[in-house]
């Protein structure tokens, strides 16, 4: 668990360098900026997303399952890209405590709900709050496809801008 620990902040801390590298040699075409912040996201995105993905390995590998409480304590916020939906997931782990996490849920998960269906849970033993509803897919593929994107999208046009630039001098 320590190495797993112990990766997850060395995830953490390469979008940070990669920050303050690009903060140092700020840039003042917008261009540049545009660049920057699109680096700046995909070296955030891939860490995220391979948190996420050993997350799913740990609780693939070691995840016990539980039976979600019915939950009537839920919010659903609309905007222009739908629906988001908060619920209280709350279970009884195999050791007999009670887990109570208000989480993002999807709408499968929340019809489920609002039809007072079972839903099932995976969590790791040693950390109960790890947990992923198994109605719900994992996000690690979708983000580190934007992560890939954002980190394309900023070496073209960090590529483009020195073209720029030596098509200036020249």
């Amino acid at each position: 668990m320590e190495v797993f620990f112990l990766l997850k902040c060395l995830l953490f801390i390469v979008p940070v360098g990669v920050w303050i590298y690009f903060a140092v040699n700020a840039e003042r075409s917008v261009l540049g900026k545009f660049a920057y912040l699109a680096l700046l996201g995909g070296s955030i995105l891939l860490p995220l997303s391979a948190l996420d993905y050993l997350d799913e390995r740990a609780l693939s590998d070691r995840g016990l399952t539980a039976v979600v409480f019915p939950t009537t304590t839920f919010q659903e916020s609309k905007s222009w890209l739908g629906s988001t939906y908060m619920a209280t997931v709350s279970f009884k782990t195999a050791q007999g405590e009670i887990v109570s996490q208000r989480r993002g849920v999807s709408p499968e998960v929340m019809a489920l709900f609002r039809a007072g269906q079972p839903v099932s849970v995976s969590y790791l033993p040693n950390d109960p709050t790890t947990l992923r509803l198994q109605a719900m897919r994992s996000q690690s593929v979708s983000t580190l496809l934007y992560g890939v994107v954002c980190l394309a999208i900023g070496f073209a046009l960090m590529t483009a801008r020195r073209l720029m630039v030596r098509l200036k001098t020249h």
